[in-house]
């Protein structure tokens, strides 16, 4: 009798506890974890930063770079190459420092001083590669003593093209042809030009900017008798450009249109 109460003791035992186990559910399996692909970066070479201007760089880290005190007038000498990796997103990190045989490595304060600025260099529109963006390392050299700035630092690109590997084209497109017909349905012949039977070409040089917007339109060769302005003015009431492009990056482009007067 009493094995029998025992038996019957540990068996509803064992059905109180076969609700509890049924609801304790498997732990699922870690997920494999997936490696993530190093960012390449590419060569200066390959691709640029949208929006770096070599010159201003150099000028911008010279102007924020802290030197211990009275380092400057020690008249120090010599260069810091310094590199680093602008990435997709057009932060500047990974700075470093290249020596080159035959060069003149500038004193360690010099070093460490340029080092420290790269960090908080302003934001870049990073470099293009097929439409997306992309690491890209650059490399600038810091000479001492500084030569003297030869302009303010401005963000965004300086630099004006000849030619460009996309050249600006109006929105409507038709290339060069379709640009100078533009120019001439807004020019009016002057009176005194008519009067004095002056015919030729007026050739104006002005630059598309990377937003795509003219300016700086001039003269370059002309015909007076008022045709000069009467070209300059036609070229400034020129729509909004589709901008030139450089390794995928809008730039700015000079573009010489040449405008027929009474021909």
């Amino acid at each position: 009798m009493k094995n029998l109460l025992a038996v019957l003791l540990l068996v509803g035992g064992l059905a109180r506890l076969a609700p509890a186990a049924a609801q304790t559910k498997p732990r699922p399996a870690p997920r494999p974890t997936v490696a993530k692909a190093p960012e390449r970066v590419y060569s200066a070479d390959e691709v640029t930063p949208c929006s770096f201007d070599v010159l201003t760089a150099t000028e911008l880290i010279q102007s924020r770079a802290v030197y211990p005190a009275d380092f400057l007038k020690t008249d120090p000498h010599g260069e810091v190459h310094v590199e680093f990796v602008v990435d997709a997103s057009g932060k500047a990190r990974d700075a470093g420092i290249r020596q080159y045989v035959g060069y003149e490595p500038a004193p360690a304060a010099a070093t460490t001083a340029v080092l420290a600025v790269i960090p908080g260099l302003p934001r870049l529109q990073p470099a293009l590669r097929e439409g997306k963006p992309v690491a890209v390392r650059m490399g600038l050299t810091i000479r001492y003593p500084n030569p003297p700035p030869s302009k303010m630092y401005t963000t965004g690109p300086t630099r004006v093209y000849a030619y460009a590997e996309q050249m600006p084209q109006l929105l409507t497109g038709g290339g060069g042809a379709a640009i100078v017909m533009a120019i001439q349905q807004h020019m009016e012949y002057p009176a005194a030009a008519r009067a004095a039977g002056v015919a030729g070409r007026v050739y104006v040089r002005f630059v598309v900017g990377a937003d795509g917007r003219v300016r700086d339109a001039q003269v370059m060769q002309g015909l007076g008798h008022g045709c000069d302005e009467a070209a300059l003015a036609a070229v400034r009431q020129l729509p909004e450009f589709r901008p030139g492009r450089q390794n995928g990056c809008p730039v700015a482009v000079a573009y010489t249109a040449p405008l027929l007067f009474g021909m």
